[in-house]
């Protein structure tokens, strides 16, 4: 049987370090922005990101790029 993947819109994710907590470890939160279309580049994905996190109140610590798709039998 033969299997095609559909690829589904993405998300694309920040994670920013909105302090440290009383044992001394970063507090890291997580901004998460929908339909990124599937054609995007990463490099349009990370400037996306890179700009959206410059408006941040907080450093941003990791950019990613999540992407899902659906696995159709043929």
């Amino acid at each position: 049987m033969a299997i095609t993947a559909q690829a589904n819109p993405g998300k694309a994710q920040f994670i920013v370090n909105t302090g440290t907590g009383t044992n001394g470890k970063p507090i890291l939160k997580t901004r998460t922005y929908e339909n990124i279309i599937p054609t995007a580049t990463n490099e349009q994905v990370h400037d996306f990101c890179d700009k959206l996190g410059k408006l941040q109140s907080y450093p941003v610590t990791i950019i990613r790029r999540v992407i899902t798709e659906d696995l159709i039998s043929a």
